[in-house]
């Protein structure tokens, strides 16, 4: 199993509508993509603008295919546009 953690910074006032079009991206990842086996968001306890996606995959295949397809697309657009930097990707593997 492979794994990814990335971290989002949003915007301030801009959390709800990140939230909201994650949703959307869950939805469909969930639906389009079978070698993905988790995809959840979650906010810091400390920090409400502080934002982590951990995303679980059956292999590296299946993490290549959820990153060449419905990740890049318009609504993982719309989550990079409501973030003041780039999102940072740390990827693991279970041991």
């Amino acid at each position: 199993m492979i794994s990814a953690v990335t971290t989002y910074r949003v915007a301030e006032g801009m959390e709800q509508s990140f939230e909201t079009a994650f949703a959307q991206l869950q939805q469909q990842v969930i639906a389009g993509e079978s070698g993905t086996v988790g995809f959840q968001l979650y906010c810091a306890a400390e920090n409400s603008r502080l934002y982590k996606i951990v995303a679980h995959f059956r292999d590296n295949a299946a993490m290549e295919e959820h990153n060449s397809g419905l990740f890049l697309g318009a609504i993982a657009k719309q989550l990079f546009a409501l973030c003041e930097d780039p999102p940072e990707v740390e990827v693991l593997r279970a041991v």
